[in-house]
């Protein structure tokens, strides 16, 4: 707390009352928060992230940065940010600020930038005898995503029912080969 402290010196051979004043004062900090009123998770083509200053600023000159996570900054924005992003992926966003008694606070919030879904692993032809299961399922980078969907197809035509990321061939015969 603020306010004036004294302390008392002693040994055996003596006290020295009040030895020594020390004034403590207590710099108001402000405090951090900001809102994304744009929707969080976007995809990499025509993102736009706007976020809000919703801070209080409890005393003094304050100055905000904004962090935007992907190496880029902002210093002079105050009441409310945009950004687009390059690259896809989790950004973690933060605002600082910082008053003239070099007090300081910060908050962070997460967005997802998502690309496109990409297969890192093409799944591969076998030869099976006939009657034999055959499973389908190609390793998939989601891009960033927080859901993929899949369709599969048997000569271009979409199977019905075949939405998930692996696809079963209960039995193969020569039809379904």
């Amino acid at each position: 707390d603020g306010g004036t402290y004294t302390v008392d010196i002693a040994n055996a051979c003596g006290l020295v009352p009040n030895a020594a004043t020390i004034p403590a004062v207590v710099n108001p900090k402000p405090i951090v928060n900001f809102a994304l009123t744009s929707q969080n998770n976007q995809c990499l083509a025509n993102n736009s992230y706007v976020f809000t200053n919703n801070s209080t600023n409890t005393g003094g000159n304050v100055s905000y940065t904004w962090d935007f996570g992907d190496g880029n900054t902002d210093i002079v924005s105050v009441a409310s940010a945009t950004h687009v992003y390059s690259v896809s992926g989790k950004h973690v966003v933060k605002l600082r600020a910082i008053n003239q008694y070099g007090c300081f606070d910060e908050n962070t919030r997460e967005v997802i930038v998502a690309g496109q879904p990409i297969i890192t692993t093409q799944p591969v032809g076998k030869v099976v005898c006939q009657g034999e299961a055959y499973e389908l399922a190609p390793a998939v980078n989601t891009g960033g995503a927080s859901s993929v969907s899949y369709q599969w197809y048997f000569n271009n035509s979409p199977i019905s029912s075949s939405n998930a990321a692996k696809f079963t061939i209960a039995s193969m015969s020569t039809a379904n080969a």
